[in-house]
């Protein structure tokens, strides 16, 4: 996907949006859920494209279906059909875009995404890093969403290895 990629400096709003979208998917979901804020939009002082990304994690795999078609009536839409391994990727448009990805407590695309987002708020070597890379590919990457977004996993795998 080609476009403009934008970074702009962190601000508070994007956890008041988080605070907002994880409302509205409890009051839509019936059964339990974990929800976390992550992505560059939940480490503070970090530079982030201007959408919220959330995680969405069921007990049990079986929920993943019943879970994405009710996220689905509340106008998430899947990004080109993206099922990952192990996990759902939903979009919902908005003032502020969310990403939101859907997965078992416990996977491992649970981990990753928790971990790497742990990493960045304890690391301020690893967030200064990576905020020079996501700089960099931003310039670099000619508006390539999908380059952009390919480009960094090998920092986030970097960052990943020592803990799992």
């Amino acid at each position: 996907m080609v476009g403009c990629i934008d970074l702009v400096p962190w601000t508070a709003r994007w956890a008041e949006a988080f605070e907002v979208a994880a409302l509205e998917i409890r009051h839509t979901l019936t059964v339990p859920v974990l929800i976390e804020h992550i992505g560059s939009t939940a480490v503070g002082g970090l530079d982030a494209k201007p959408m919220i990304d959330v995680l969405v994690g069921v007990s049990a795999p079986t929920d993943l279906c019943s879970v994405e078609a009710a996220l689905r009536a509340r106008s998430y839409k899947s990004a080109e059909s993206q099922h990952l391994d192990q996990a759902i990727f939903l979009q919902k448009a908005g003032d502020l875009p969310t990403n939101l990805h859907l997965t078992t407590i416990g996977s491992v695309p649970w981990q990753d995404l928790i971990g790497f987002r742990d990493r960045l708020i304890a690391s301020s070597d690893t967030r200064t890093r990576y905020a020079a890379l996501k700089r960099r590919l931003a310039r670099s990457s000619g508006g390539d969403l999908d380059r952009y977004t390919a480009e960094k996993s090998a920092f986030v795998s970097e960052t990943l290895r020592p803990h799992r």
